[in-house]
């Protein structure tokens, strides 16, 4: 069995920074609509990602985030039973988008 590689003999270029769920509707201190703000611990806990994320990039690791999206045109008969007119981070809307103002290390 192969010893572990070293942390930081690692070449940055085979790395990857896969940023999971940093929407507007998780992250942004902003709030949508009339909804209370609930996220401000998630908008910064994203600034901080997002530094990682620079200085990841800044060291040639690939930065990708992740965006998911609520569409019930893409949904089932059945699923869309089961859904709410209000879900998270709907087709449309601001609330899936992730801006590159708030998240730089996305830009090329």
């Amino acid at each position: 069995m192969e010893a572990p590689a070293d942390f930081f003999s690692i070449d940055p270029r085979r790395v990857a920074v896969v940023l999971i769920d940093f929407q507007n509707d998780f992250c942004s201190p902003e709030v949508f609509e009339d909804r209370p703000a609930t996220n401000m611990h998630n908008a910064a806990a994203a600034a901080r990602a997002n530094e990682f994320a620079l200085s990841a990039r800044r060291l040639g690791a690939h930065v990708i985030y992740t965006q998911q999206m609520f569409d019930p045109s893409k949904l089932t008969e059945r699923q869309r039973s089961m859904t709410s007119s209000g879900e998270l981070c709907a087709a449309g809307t601001w609330e899936p988008n992730c801006s590159s103002s708030r998240y730089p290390a996305q830009l090329s």
